[in-house]
Order: C-alpha cells, then sequence, then structure tokens
C-alpha cells in the first residue's frame, strides 16, 4: 500500500505535464456530417496554431487536409465555422484558410486542394451548401457564406455581406448587403429559401439582432422577396435551424430567456418546454456559426441548453413538446459543437469535470431514450484517471463547497453581464462595466472566506479580454483583497479601445457604458474613470500581464502602458509578449509558456516560494 505524502496546499505535485497540457493537447470544434454520403468531419488544431480537418472513418481518425493549409477564419476577429461539406458527385469541403488569405475547396478522396480565391482583403466564413449540390447540379454548386471587405482597414470602414460561392465556376456574388453585420445564412431543405441574421452598430450578436426569410434563385443567385421575420421589438435572435421538412427554427430571448421558437404564418410561436423556462437554448456568441441544437427528424432536436451557467444535452420532442436530460457524461457543451448523423444519432464535442473534451458519437435507444456514448477523439494524448480531477460545485452563493484541486480553490466567476442567465442578468452590465462586474468579484470572495472555503490572504485573479479588465478593475478599487493577479489581453485605456478596436466590437461601449446622449467631454471623464490604466498606481498586487503581439481587439499597447504607470510609481508588474499571437492564443508553445510561467507566479504570490520554484 502506497504511503501518502503530505505538502502545504498548492504544493501537491501534479501527474498532468506541461507537455500533457500543450504539445500533448488540440482544441476540437465543429462537427459535420455529409447529408447525402454520412461521412463525419471536425476541426481539430495543430501545434504550430494551424488547423486541420479531420474525418472519422470507421476504422480510424483521418487527417484529410494536407499541412500546407488550415481550416481558420478571421471574420469578426473572433472567427467560427471555416468549412462546409460539399456533396456532390466528388466530396468537397470548402474552407477558409486565414493563414493563406485564401479562399479554398479540398478533394477529400484526392487530397487536393485548389484556390477558389487569393486576397489579402477578404474574408469568409460561416458557410452553407445548396441542397441542389447533394443531387450533383454542379451548373448550380452554391454556397452561402459571410463575407467581410477589409479594402478599407479602418473598422468604420470594413464591409460585410451575405455572399454566394460557386465552387465550380468560381463566382463570388453578394447577395445581401446593407447592414453592418451577418451570420447563420442558411438554405431551406428544399432549396427555394435562405434565412440569415443581421444587426448594426452598437448592436451585438446578443442585442438587437434579426432573423430575415426570402426567396433564392439558384439558376443566378438572386435574391428577392426580402422580409424580417424575428427579432423586432427589441428582441433578438439567434441559431436559425431549419428542420428536415422546411420549418424555420430559433432562439428568442422575448420570454427574458433564449427560448426555442418556431416561424409560423409569419410570426413566432414560442415552444412552451417545461422546466426549461429558465434555460437558454441556441448560442449567440462572438463566433459565427454555433451549432448547439439540431434536428435529428422533423419532430426532434438535441440541443445543449444552459441554466445558470450549467449545461446539459436534451432531447426535445416536438410532438409533445416534452424533453428528456441525455445520460451522457459531459457537463460543458458549448459553441459549435453538434452535428446529426441518423434519426437516433449525432455527434457532440464536451468535455465532462473529470474527463477532457472529446468527439463523441452518442446512440439514442428506443423506448426509454438510454444512449450509448462513444468516444472518437480525446483533446489530450495522454490517459490521465479521473481521480486526479475535481468535480466543482455549482454556487449561487448558497450551495455545496468545490473541491480543491492540488490545494488551490478555484472560483469561475460568472459576474453581472455573464450569458446563460437570461437577458435582464445579462443587460445589467450596461452603463456599469467596470463597477458591477468587479464588486461581483469581492462579494464572492467575501462569501467563500466567510464560510471558510478559502484563505483570505491568499487570493489570485486570473482573466482575459472583458476578464483582463476585470482583473485589472479588481486590483485597483480593491487593492487589499488580492496577493497577486493575471491580466490576459486585458482592456487599460476605455478610450483607446473605443479608437482602437475592430468592427464589431467598435460600437461596444456605446452599450456597456450607456454613452448615448453624452456630450464629448462627459465621454472622455467617464473613459478616464473607468480606465484601469490611470489608476493604476493604486495596485498593489504584483501583476503579471500577458498578450499578444498581433491582437486586433486590444492591442498590446494596453498592456504596455499599464506596465509603464505601475513601474513609474515603482510596483511589482512583469509582461510576457506571445510573438505572432493574436487576441486568442493557438500554438502550443504559447500555452505551454503561460502554463509554466502562470504557475510559478502563483507560487510566488500565493504561497510565497521564491523564484516560483
Amino acid at each position: 500500500m502506497a504511503s501518502k505524502t503530505i505538502a502545504p496546499y498548492g504544493e501537491w505535485k501534479s501527474d498532468i505535464s506541461a507537455e500533457d497540457a500543450t504539445a500533448g493537447s488540440r482544441s476540437l470544434t465543429s462537427p459535420r456530417v455529409c447529408p447525402k454520403t454520412k461521412r463525419a468531419f471536425f476541426v481539430e488544431s495543430r501545434t504550430n496554431g494551424t488547423n486541420g480537418i479531420v474525418e472519422i472513418t470507421p476504422t480510424r481518425l483521418k487527417h484529410v487536409l494536407p499541412d500546407g493549409s488550415s481550416a481558420a477564419t478571421t471574420v469578426y476577429e473572433y472567427g467560427g465555422l471555416a468549412y462546409a461539406v460539399i456533396p456532390g458527385n466528388k466530396l468537397t469541403i470548402l474552407f477558409s484558410d486565414a493563414h493563406a488569405k485564401a479562399l479554398k475547396v479540398l478533394d477529400v478522396d484526392e487530397g487536393t486542394v485548389s484556390a477558389i480565391l487569393e486576397s489579402a482583403t477578404l474574408r469568409y466564413a460561416d458557410f452553407d451548401a445548396h441542397p441542389e449540390i447533394a443531387d450533383g447540379s454542379h451548373d448550380h454548386a452554391w454556397v452561402l457564406a459571410v463575407e467581410e471587405d477589409h479594402a478599407k482597414p479602418k473598422p468604420e470602414d470594413v464591409k460585410n455581406y451575405v455572399a454566394a460561392i460557386n465552387t465550380v465556376t468560381k463566382e463570388i456574388k453578394r447577395v445581401v448587403e446593407g447592414a453592418d453585420f451577418y451570420s447563420y445564412p442558411r438554405f431551406s431543405p428544399d432549396g427555394r429559401y435562405m434565412a440569415w441574421l443581421q444587426w448594426s452598430h452598437p448592436n451585438l450578436p446578443f442585442l438587437g439582432v434579426k432573423l430575415f426569410l426570402a426567396e433564392f434563385d439558384s439558376s443566378d443567385a438572386s435574391v428577392t422577396n426580402i422580409k424580417a421575420v424575428a427579432g423586432r421589438d427589441g428582441n433578438s435572435i439567434a441559431e436559425p435551424r431549419w428542420s428536415p421538412d422546411g420549418q424555420l427554427y430559433f432562439g428568442s430571448d422575448e420570454s427574458g430567456y433564449r427560448q426555442l421558437c418556431k416561424l409560423d404564418n409569419g410570426s413566432s410561436e414560442t415552444i412552451m418546454l417545461p422546466g426549461l423556462e429558465n434555460a437558454e437554448i441556441g448560442e449567440a456568441q462572438w463566433r459565427v456559426g454555433c451549432q448547439t441544437c439540431i434536428f435529428l427528424t422533423n419532430t426532434t432536436i438535441i440541443a445543449a441548453p444552459v441554466t445558470f451557467g450549467s449545461y446539459q444535452l436534451v432531447h426535445i420532442n416536438l410532438q409533445t413538446k416534452t424533453w428528456t436530460k441525455l445520460d451522457v457524461p459531459l457537463t460543458d457543451i458549448h459553441t459549435d459543437c453538434l452535428a446529426p448523423i441518423s434519426a437516433t444519432s449525432f455527434l457532440v464535442i464536451g468535455s465532462g469535470h473529470t474527463t477532457p473534451s472529446g468527439v463523441y458519437r452518442v446512440t439514442i435507444l428506443p423506448p426509454n431514450l438510454t444512449t450509448q456514448t462513444t468516444i472518437l477523439c480525446s483533446s489530450v494524448d495522454a490517459i490521465l484517471p479521473e481521480s486526479i480531477f475535481s468535480s466543482p460545485g455549482h454556487i449561487q452563493l448558497t450551495t455545496a463547497n468545490p473541491q480543491p484541486a492540488r490545494g488551490y480553490a478555484y472560483f469561475a466567476i460568472n459576474y453581472t453581464g455573464s450569458s446563460g442567465h437570461g437577458k435582464a442578468y445579462r443587460e445589467a452590465l450596461f452603463g456599469a462595466w467596470g463597477i458591477l462586474d468587479r464588486d461581483d468579484v469581492v462579494e464572492a470572495i467575501n462569501h467563500l472566506a466567510s464560510r471558510g472555503m478559502i484563505d483570505r490572504a491568499r487570493v489570485g485573479i486570473e482573466g482575459g479580454s472583458a476578464g483582463g479588465y476585470n482583473v485589472l478593475c479588481s486590483l485597483t478599487w480593491h487593492p487589499d483583497v488580492f496577493a497577486g493577479g493575471i491580466s490576459y489581453c486585458g482592456v487599460g485605456d476605455l478610450k483607446a479601445l473605443d479608437v482602437e478596436t475592430h468592427k464589431m466590437e467598435s460600437h461596444y461601449l456605446e452599450v456597456l457604458l450607456k454613452l448615448d446622449g453624452m456630450s464629448e467631454e462627459e465621454k472622455e471623464a467617464l473613459f478616464r474613470a473607468r480606465s484601469p490604466l490611470y489608476h493604476a498606481e493604486w495596485i498593489t498586487a504584483p501583476l503579471l500581464l500577458v498578450h499578444g503581439d498581433e491582437d486586433n481587439v486590444v492591442p498590446i499597447e494596453q498592456s504596455r502602458e499599464v506596465k509603464g504607470r505601475i513601474e513609474g510609481r515603482g510596483g511589482q508588474v512583469e509582461m510576457i509578449v506571445l510573438e505572432g499571437e493574436g487576441h486568442d492564443f493557438y500554438r502550443a508553445d504559447s500555452w505551454r509558456t503561460i502554463l509554466v510561467e502562470g504557475e510559478k507566479w502563483w507560487a510566488r504570490t500565493l504561497l510565497g516560494r521564491r523564484g516560483g520554484e
């Protein structure tokens, strides 16, 4: 019997190496199944920061995209769905290659790649193939996509469209224009109609989004009879999805929570699902092409609703308007994670509390909807025992004690403004960004400390992007609460963000700070009051800044200026610059740096180990 080793909290030896968590791991997304052949694919990240496409064959996983190409897009900077399976006489895949700045076609069986377009200014994403392609009508081989034109690179000059791409003739036509943003262009099953989402400044992917419907003529890709069908009166729409028999469904937050709705005679009908009234169905995310709700049959839906930040996988019967939670060992199922295979099976990408992310095939067995779940691909190479992982507790400041990991208690806060808690909670942050979110953090710390769940003297805070802003705000306005912090690509100067950020978020502050009606002097004063940069001398806790030098969302100068301010008054601050990385980090070596240096930072600041060793 092995003897136990006693060690202080935070110094327990880990069975997970940095290599296991970086070079030995990969991100998995966007499962898709050819509707004609049922051949299945997904996107897998490579250690060099590019993305491959993997086919799921009966006997193995086959990497079908040559190493010289990458399935990735930078539409709206955050990207998203970068490919579509084209089920013609020869199976092909249309994909965006952001690294090569090209739109390409892969012949899956021959393994050859050809370019439809090479452009330094045009970007494409969120693809959907016309159903005539599956019937062999190659003259009308149209694929819908979101097109983004950076011919004039200033955010106010960048243009977006819905485009139709002919994969045979290489013709590209702009078929819908006039709005600032588009997403989810999708053909009806008979190809006669197309639906899409659109919104304009200052609205956002989850605010003021409308659903449009039009007729589509496949002979020349002309679009007629355009009309808005949902999203009026300030409601916001997400994830439109056609049923196999041609009914249009979508998520709408009209009730206060994003509920499943159906277009019926020109108006939306909410599908009442008792027990899911406070759930959000269908994602409204920064990344295009999210697929968290799919049809298996005309009357059967698989969905991954989120309730107060917790996901579940459910089977919805539209005939009886009932739902059943599926017995699948996954708790984190979001973004672009589902694809239908048959009337009783589907692919899902997700992770559990004690299991890494993976691609799974789920088969539903009648009559009680029991399931058979098979893992097809794990996101990690190492085989790690589930016993070394902790199972978190869901806390609404009232629930069970979370289990410690290596002696660290980790608390992920859904502060005011977070999604998955309904419209009112999400919009409560509007006008109060930088106040309510930072104060929520301290309230959570006080609660955890009062219950004896954490050591109040050894609390650290970390976050990225808006979460990085929260780190900087929390350290600035609550300097005595934290022993250290790490900000990843965090916002330090709101005015600079307002001036320098990319198109989609270039009016974000109008919403988050409620700038409408303010004079320029009032805006200037508010920017300064809410910007940690101008109060950085208040930060007394050691701060680590991590930033990609090609970040187009929050430029790296933001972190450099914060660092300079803290250094100017003699504070403790360090900075890691990840060369060649943008707002999101993709390369394995970048993540290894973050992991190794982050662990050293917490060892120094929370555990008091010199040098972090």
